[in-house]
């Protein structure tokens, strides 16, 4: 994984920048104004990956690079394991990192000249924040640097004697940095979707781009096809045919200039088949009766193209794990009601090779996205960029803190624009006129069974799950929804769900005013109500019992997850036990399944909070695979489907 980078008279960069890219996080976002340097960053990797042309400063260019030297240093981090230590070459590589990275680990950045403190000081913010995540027992962390024209190079480095001699000393420092170079190289692959690119050429399956997506080269394909015996067997024919030809003609005969007769070649037969049979067969869109070249879409949809592509390519081949995506602008010329898609698709992505990296002006993704980076990008007036570290899972909590602290670490503006970005992303998606609909509810774990109990309204009826990280936040972005809601009700044809657990402490929704709902705008509470879970107004008197999207699940298929992660030691056998023994057969809900003892069900909901609630991640995604399709629907959950595929008033 790449966590930052450093860069040096590079493009809009002067002098020596850190630019962080991730935490440990596999997604992270580049936000800011036009010209702060965004797409740098991401033009820079692929200069360093893919030899892309060198971007020089233009100061650099005017003044000379003598003093200015344009370089490019990315900082990495990768498990240890990932490496393979098969070959003596394996087991020298595994000590030249070892040597270097715990030279990193160390690192201080007073042992550095004054010219280099400033971003070894940056290198020891983001090593500090990746070891609570990460051991320097299983991961390696080092940079690696190249400078235009020379190639590798040690200049950030070289007066960091320690670091020096961790690559062997003076004599052997440069050879075994070039090593590290060529491994980095090799061992990711890098893909940069820039703002303008010929989407004919990037969805070409001969092009670099689409097989390091499909995992396989072309070539591969070809020579499983046309083998080593077959080339032999046409150069044999061919020849046999050449000389029967030839004396057949008496005193000519037909032969090369050259004295050696030439064969054809697997690489002239591999680059005739693409250029005869690939290279005419260009992507296209599906229509109901027809198909469209992708070349010939909107701006917007060839957008929208690209990263469906990646997305596709990327779910279904294993061998992605180290790739690293990268893509400028993957809104660009959308429509506001598709941007959230195009940022669920790039979350996927990353959730599927080792990290995507994107820059953008929709900053809908930040309270929408439950996981990643969002760099904040600015340049001061004289022209000095800093770029800031935004964890989207501490985003609430950075707002929160606004309040009371007396400089404000996190930008109002940005906290403003983002939930605007996204609910008239929301708003704009439900007046279409093949409309989405949504449901907005409050954690993670809560989107991955809907993602299952509503599968069919996925499929069929455009549904959204808005994961939106509390009750908070859900209500927050239902008072943004309400009036214009309310108010064009006639150009509304989809509709929205937001949906709440019943918490111990009665939450404070707003005004009355503003708590009814609309036709199209549905505010519910899920709770344990009688023997069954019911949808109540959020205003309801009913305020207890504390009821949790656990509380609401079949009890069998509860029980059978439950079972699972305890056969998986993720879940306290004694617990399992006692709950097996308590069932109440024909419970319609899991909260009112189980006759526990207050122990016990405090013992029970201790573990579903335990570590940040990974824990109800855990039992959810286990649910998800023990449900049956035969199973019978929750009431509350067919109550919802009507709501969503028919308009019904959702009541208790």
């Amino acid at each position: 994984m790449i966590v930052a980078v450093i860069l040096r008279y590079y493009k809009t960069y002067k002098r020596y920048n850190f630019i962080p890219i991730s935490d440990g996080d596999r997604f992270s976002a580049f936000i800011g104004e036009n010209g702060v340097g965004k797409s740098s960053v991401l033009e820079a990797l692929d200069t360093f990956f893919n030899d892309a042309p060198w971007n020089t400063n233009i100061d650099a260019i005017e003044k000379g690079t003598t003093e200015r030297e344009p370089i490019i240093a990315p900082i990495f981090i990768i498990k240890k394991s990932e490496i393979p230590k098969k070959s003596q070459e394996d087991k020298n590589l595994h000590q030249i990192l070892n040597n270097l990275s715990t030279q990193i680990w160390d690192i201080d950045p007073k042992k550095f000249n004054s010219a280099h403190q400033g971003v070894i000081e940056k290198l020891v913010e983001i090593k500090n924040r990746l070891s609570r995540r990460h051991s320097r027992d299983d991961y390696y962390l080092f940079p690696v640097c190249i400078e235009n024209p020379i190639g590798a190079s040690l200049r950030l480095f070289d007066t960091n004697h320690e670091i020096i001699d961790s690559l062997g000393g003076e004599d052997e420092a440069l050879e075994n940095w070039k090593k590290i170079l060529n491994f980095t190289k090799s061992h990711f692959n890098y893909i940069y979707v820039p703002a303008e690119v010929n989407a004919r050429e990037y969805t070409k399956l001969e092009s670099k781009s689409t097989q390091f997506l499909m995992g396989q080269s072309i070539d591969e394909i070809i020579n499983k096809i046309i083998t080593d015996d077959t080339i032999r067997e046409i150069n044999r024919g061919l020849n046999g045919f050449i000389e029967e030809t030839s004396k057949n003609l008496e005193n000519y005969e037909y032969k090369k200039p050259a004295k050696r007769q030439k064969n054809l070649t697997r690489e002239e037969i591999n680059s005739k088949v693409k250029e005869a049979f690939f290279s005419v067969r260009i992507l296209n869109k599906k229509n109901t009766s027809s198909s469209i070249p992708v070349s010939q879409l909107s701006s917007g949809e060839k957008r929208k193209a690209l990263i469906d592509i990646a997305y596709s390519f990327i779910r279904e081949n294993s061998a992605n794990k180290r790739l690293v995506f990268a893509v400028d602008e993957p809104e660009a010329s959308l429509h506001t009601s598709a941007c959230f898609d195009q940022f669920e698709k790039i979350i996927k992505i990353s959730e599927n090779c080792t990290q995507a990296i994107s820059t953008t002006h929709w900053y809908g993704f930040i309270p929408s996205m439950p996981h990643g980076i969002a760099n904040l990008t600015e340049k001061d007036p004289e022209g000095r960029i800093t770029v800031k570290a935004i964890s989207l899972s501490e985003y609430r909590e950075a707002i929160k803190a606004e309040s009371t602290a007396e400089k404000r670490s996190f930008p109002t503006d940005i906290s403003l624009k983002s939930i605007n970005d996204l609910t008239q992303s929301i708003i704009s998606s439900i007046r279409r006129e093949n409309p989405y609909n949504w449901i907005i509810c409050e954690g993670q774990s809560e989107k991955i069974y809907f993602e299952k109990f509503f599968e069919n309204e996925i499929k069929n009826n455009n549904l959204r799950i808005l994961p939106a990280g509390g009750a908070k936040e859900v209500n927050r972005i239902r008072r943004y929804l309400r009036l214009p809601l309310s108010e064009d009700k006639k150009f509304i044809n989809g509709r929205v769900l937001c949906l709440f657990d019943t918490d111990e402490e009665k939450m404070n929704f707003g005004n009355e005013n503003e708590l009814n709902g609309t036709e199209n705008l549905a505010s519910k509470r899920l709770i344990k109500s009688d023997d069954n879970i019911k949808l109540i107004e959020i205003d309801d008197a009913k305020v207890a019992p504390a009821t949790e999207i656990e509380d609401a699940l079949e009890p069998n298929t509860f029980l059978s997850s439950i079972k699972s992660l305890k056969e998986s030691s993720e879940f306290p056998t004694e617990l399992f036990e006692a709950l097996k023994e308590s069932l109440i057969p024909d419970a319609k809900c899991s909260g009112l399944a189980f006759d526990l003892r207050q122990t016990e069900s405090g013992r029970l909901k201790k573990w579903l909070n335990e570590k940040n609630g990974s824990n109800k991640l855990l039992l959810a995604q286990q649910y998800v695979k023990n449900k049956r399709d035969s199973e019978n629907n929750l009431e509350w959950v067919e109550k919802i489907k009507d709501f969503i595929a028919k308009g019904e008033t959702i009541k208790n």
